[in-house]
């Protein structure tokens, strides 16, 4: 249950996230497809679902709203399947209205952003509306009976009403962690081996032929074959295996390289490029698989995911909450892990030095190495029932966004060493797409992005650490 579904033009992103603060800092929970459902036309439960489940819809009309296909059909859907008083249009610009939607809105209470200010107007007449008490921004100080009262920012970015695809596998994970952890009890550290050639590459990633971001759409090639190294997924002598309370996990070696990040293709989204060469002078380890329910319940005492099963990847996890996560993992084994940075992570993905250039993390067919939209049945899966990729890591496209440590930001052109993201910013990057992403959302390139206290069944996360 969200307390506000925000239909918008993706051109209007601007006004968007402004009023996403002002929602964080009131403690409104809020429903947004930042970067456009790519499987609306295969998932339209995932918006239906997310307009009926929340309290308000509120439509942000613009020019650039009036011309998009997909408010439109939002805005129809919630004129048949919801009361008009919880409708609220709000217009954002000094546009005229097509004939056709001022007839639609005739008989509703307009606001718009001239009169109404989003952190003021706007803000409290929601908040009145929703029976909830105006809570102190957020450097403001919190009086305790207001700080209690909180709501907690916690919403899907494309998923609604999760729950009713719940389909819970505790004693099967139980079983395989009781037999994974059997296995690899006693080994625990480096087993240390010849380091594989480093190979520098050129890989960039293969998009979509759309020119149009809000209708963006992928074709695959069925017949093409999985482009993953023969022994991929097949334990490597420089693997690194870590315990932390009983529960065993694997940290995959990805030796130093160079390679293209980013995107070249018109058709990407501006925000993958340019393309550019980025070199990793340091060797690390990355997971094996996403951060499971499993590992995060024994090193944190509690299980937050929507999804639950002991070997499917954790989520509702934000990037706060994942490094409260990291410092005690740390704290228990004695390793100094850390959220990867965009550059590693996406170096990672496209298999390191061993990389085929592959659109997704490990081929060039989705379903081969993915939980998406077309194949999930609407939920999370337990990791590694897809292939792995050339460096033998499993799910880095599909199942679960992961949280990386960079600041959003535009990239830079020239050549990078090392490369961190922005000083500052107001929101941090994930990667990787989702079970409820098509296969548009799933490239590997995909920049996906929230604040640091966003919480998603959508979201997860996935550990690395430096070579010593």
């Amino acid at each position: 249950m969200y307390d506000v579904f925000i239909s918008y033009s993706r051109k209007d992103t601007n006004v968007a996230n402004r009023i996403c603060k002002a929602f964080d800092d009131a403690g409104i929970t809020y429903f947004i497809d930042r970067q456009g459902i790519g499987g609306a036309y295969e998932f339209p439960a995932v918006l239906a679902e997310a307009i009926m489940s929340s309290k308000i819809f509120l439509y942000l009309a613009s020019r650039n709203s009036y011309e998009s296909k997909f408010t439109q059909s939002e805005i129809t859907f919630a004129f048949n399947r919801k009361d008009k008083g919880t409708i609220l249009p709000y217009i954002i610009d000094n546009s005229s209205m097509p004939i056709s939607l001022e007839f639609v809105f005739s008989a509703i209470n307009w606001r718009n952003m001239k009169e109404h200010p989003i952190e003021t107007v706007l803000v409290n007449d929601l908040l009145r509306l929703l029976g909830k008490e105006r809570c102190p921004h957020r450097d403001e100080p919190v009086p305790v009976s207001v700080k209690e009262k909180k709501v907690a920012h916690s919403r899907p970015r494309k998923s609604a009403n999760s729950l009713k695809w719940l389909f819970p596998s505790v004693c099967l994970g139980v079983a395989l962690v009781v037999c994974i952890f059997v296995f690899l009890r006693k080994s625990t550290q480096i087993v240390l081996g010849s380091q594989s050639e480093v190979i520098a590459i050129d890989s960039s990633s293969m998009v979509p032929e759309a020119d149009k971001v809000d209708s963006l759409e992928f074709k695959t090639d069925e017949n093409a074959e999985i482009m993953t190294v023969a022994d991929a997924g097949s334990p490597s002598e420089k693997d690194l295996l870590v315990t932390a309370n009983g529960i065993t996990f694997t940290m995959k070696y990805v030796p130093l390289g160079q390679f293209m990040m980013g995107a070249t293709q018109k058709s990407a989204y501006s925000d993958e490029k340019p393309a550019h060469k980025v070199s990793l002078d340091k060797s690390f380890y990355i997971g094996e698989t996403e951060v499971t329910q499993a590992l995060w319940k024994a090193v944190m005492g509690n299980n937050p995911s929507a999804f639950k099963g002991e070997l499917h990847p954790v989520e509702q996890v934000s990037y706060k909450d994942c490094n409260s996560f990291i410092v005690r993992l740390n704290e228990l084994t004695g390793y100094k892990f850390r959220l990867p940075t965009e550059a590693e992570w996406e170096y990672a993905a496209k298999g390191g030095a061993l990389g085929e250039n592959t659109q997704y993390c490990g081929s060039n067919v989705l379903d081969k190495v993915a939980w998406c939209t077309t194949n999930s049945s609407g939920h999370t899966h337990d990791v590694k029932e897809k292939a792995a990729n050339e460096l033998g890591v499993y799910d880095m496209s599909g199942n679960v966004w992961e949280w990386c440590s960079d600041w959003y930001g535009a990239y830079a052109a020239g050549e990078a060493l090392n490369p961190k993201g922005p000083s500052s910013g107001d929101y941090h990057v994930y990667r990787g797409g989702c079970w409820c992403c098509d296969a548009a959302f799933s490239r590997i390139t995909i920049r996906g992005y929230d604040r640091s206290n966003y919480r998603s069944s959508e979201v997860g996360v996935r550990v690395v650490l430096d070579e010593e």
